[in-house]
């Protein structure tokens, strides 16, 4: 089992890569804080990437914080994620391997770029 904290980009990405290359060898979960996947897209672009995420078996847990991240000794050193969500309320997760991608955000442009007529300015 592996949990893709953030529903951005890289967490989609990243899931749906891993949810290709395992099959059902594994069992792949985004979590994530936000309403909806890839918030800051269109709504067709989120709705082929749910899509695409379904074909693919990804469970996503849409409005759910992780609050702590423990690694056990006893159970083969599983993570257990402590997670919070309005509606369900607080659950521990467990999984074999946590992958961390949530609270990217791009760079902004320096100061006095699009005044130089520098590409991406």
């Amino acid at each position: 089992k592996l949990a893709v904290v953030g529903g951005g980009v890289n967490g989609v990405e990243l899931a749906a890569s891993l949810a290709d290359r395992c099959g059902d060898q594994a069992l792949v979960q985004v979590i994530t804080p936000g309403e909806d996947i890839l918030e800051s897209y269109p709504k067709d672009q989120r709705r082929n990437a749910w899509n695409a995420l379904s074909a693919g078996g990804v469970e996503v847990r849409l409005g759910t914080k992780v609050r702590k991240i423990e690694k056990g000794a006893e159970d083969g050193g599983r993570y257990r994620l402590s997670v919070e969500n309005a509606e369900c309320g607080e659950e521990v997760v467990e999984v074999d391997k946590v992958l961390w991608t949530a609270g990217q955000k791009p760079s902004p442009i320096p100061e006095g770029v699009r005044e130089s007529g520098a590409p991406g300015g």
